[in-house]
């Protein structure tokens, strides 16, 4: 009798892609993180400048 459960949609790993929670291949994984630091560096430099402006414009502690 055949399971009726599909094992691969469960969460548990497969042959081809190793991993508890996970169906990226290591390739697709560092891909996804090397986007990800991309985008997050981007939002860390807007943020720091919209700070610097904002400061230069009302200083929000008495140095």
């Amino acid at each position: 009798m055949a399971d009726p459960i599909d094992r691969t949609a469960t969460g548990t790993p497969t042959r081809d892609r190793p991993g508890v929670g996970t169906y990226l291949t290591d390739e697709e994984a560092k891909e996804i993180h090397g986007a990800f630091m991309g985008t997050f560096g981007l939002y860390v430099a807007i943020a720091v400048v919209a700070h610097i402006l904002i400061w230069i414009n009302k200083p929000w502690l008495p140095i």
